[in-house]
């Protein structure tokens, strides 16, 4: 296997073919609040991506947490709206992929937050857009980015 962020192997959970977006947690968070702005952006992307978008793992974790302030029945609602979308897993050239990018970015002096840098690793090692609305991803070489 490759040591570089660029490396790719025969484990992938995708055929880089596929029409798909991942979308990252803060995009999740303004689909929930309804905000119209991003929802007509997803449309827009949705057109040129029709594939069911992508979300990580560690999307799920985040997601959740942020309805732990809610009661079970509210918090089951948030759980079940995640269903909609398919689930990426952890590779092991993902998890190559997140220790060089990590390292990269500490070289380089740049922080950003350890479950970004996990989405990031699984779009690039799966060829996918990610979309979202943080611009630190920015930071990341080799990430097809689609900031909305």
């Amino acid at each position: 296997m490759k040591s570089n962020p660029d490396a790719r192997n025969s484990e992938k959970n995708l055929d880089s073919d596929k029409m798909a977006v991942i979308l990252d947690t803060s995009v999740l968070i303004e689909i929930e609040r309804g905000n119209k702005k991003v929802l007509k952006k997803l449309e827009d992307i949705r057109k040129i991506h029709p594939e069911k978008p992508y979300i990580t793992q560690l999307t799920v974790s985040e997601f959740i947490y942020g309805t732990l302030n809610r009661n079970l029945t509210n918090q089951t609602k948030a759980l079940n709206k995640l269903k909609q979308y398919n689930f990426l897993n952890t590779t092991v050239s993902s998890s190559i992929l997140l220790a060089h990018l990590d390292s990269i970015l500490t070289k380089k002096g740049k922080k950003i937050p350890p479950f970004d840098i996990f989405i990031a690793s699984l779009a690039i090692d799966n060829d996918l857009p990610l979309v979202t609305k943080d611009h630190h991803f920015k930071e990341i070489s080799g990430l097809n980015l689609i900031l909305i």
